[in-house]
């Protein structure tokens, strides 16, 4: 879905965080090879007078050479501040584990879904950051956001994610000093691919029309999850056009998947494998970061070939608002000088 030499990564993080991946050929192969599942993140950061975070999170898998980063590419090669990062894997393969995961100050391997602990949202809203949740994912924020202020969080059911804008204009109208507006999408949410998007985006033929994977052709499947990988991306590139009306804020998007997918591999399809025998597909996800302050984009191209995971996503918006804490680990942050791989 992204061009091989496009890196991507947007520090707007999205909460529609879903984004799977399957194989991961490198975009066209970036994008292409990435299963955008239900969550999709996204976070606008604004870095001067206000400061916001956009944060996305979503599913995507594919192994195809369809264009399915049509829109964002355009962007990329007209701002040169999109940053694709390569070699980034989930927490865990379900939204379940990988949502409260990415959030949480435990690492992968220490992180317990019965576990209590003050998120980063938690910790932003304490020093004064604004949050907004907004979802179109029937699959709730998994605890995330349960503690945000009542009046910042939508949730909404709609057939498209682009139902999303309204809600997220509404939020950009309420901005205070810093802020953080997460999108929680259905993005690449299977087993139903087909209905992802709307009749516009039909354009990879044949297509599988069923919710019976087992019943396509590789061809059919991966036309159909293509299809809905495109749809994100024109989610992304009219997210990011939105942001930049706001220059004097220099805004930020972080674009990040909660796992990835299975297209048929050796008769695996969709998600959920335990973590011990999950293959690659369901484990390599893709991430994002854009911003219109040119010196962060520079910081996150610099990190973008190191072998990273949802670990990052903690200390990298701690850091992103100057927070102050034993919590926060540079070596992890993503647009630290001092970040370090850590698969």
């Amino acid at each position: 879905m992204f061009s091989v030499n496009i890196s991507w990564f947007n520090l707007v993080l999205v909460t529609t965080i879903i984004i799977s991946i399957m194989n991961f050929k490198l975009f066209s192969i970036a994008y292409a090879n990435f299963s955008q599942d239900n969550l999709l993140l996204s976070i606008f950061l604004f870095l001067s007078y206000f400061s916001l975070l956009y944060f996305i999170l979503a599913t995507f898998v594919s192994y195809s050479t369809n264009d399915t980063n049509f829109y964002t590419k355009q962007i990329a090669k007209d701002t040169q501040r999109l940053v694709y990062f390569s070699e980034v894997s989930s927490c865990g393969t379900s939204t379940s584990v990988s949502l409260p995961c990415m959030f949480s100050s435990s690492k992968r391997q220490d992180y317990k879904s019965f576990e209590f602990k003050e998120n980063a949202l938690d910790i932003l809203q304490k020093i004064g950051v604004k949050i907004f949740w907004l979802s179109n994912n029937t699959g709730a924020c998994k605890g995330v956001c349960d503690r945000i202020e009542n009046k910042q969080v939508k949730m909404i059911n709609a057939e498209y994610d682009e139902a999303l804008f309204v809600d997220f204009d509404e939020a950009l109208k309420q901005l205070d000093s810093q802020n953080i507006v997460i999108l929680h999408v259905q993005g690449s949410h299977g087993s139903a691919y087909y209905k992802r998007y709307p009749q516009s985006f039909k354009k990879f033929q044949p297509s599988c029309e069923t919710n019976q994977l087992e019943k396509c052709s590789s061809k059919e499947l991966v036309n159909t999850y293509d299809k809905t990988i495109l749809y994100t991306d024109y989610i992304l590139s009219e997210l990011i056009k939105k942001l930049e009306k706001y220059k004097d804020y220099k805004p930020s998007v972080l674009y990040v998947s909660d796992h990835g997918e299975s297209l048929g591999e050796n008769g695996l399809y969709l998600h959920s494998m335990p973590d011990a025998i999950a293959p690659s597909t369901q484990t390599h996800v893709p991430l994002i970061f854009y911003s219109l302050d040119k010196n962060l984009s520079d910081k996150a191209a610099k990190n973008k070939d190191l072998k990273l995971s949802h670990d990052n996503i903690f200390s990298t918006l701690l850091g992103y608002f100057s927070v102050k804490s034993s919590f926060y680990d540079e070596t992890y942050d993503l647009l630290s000088t001092k970040l370090k791989e850590n698969l």
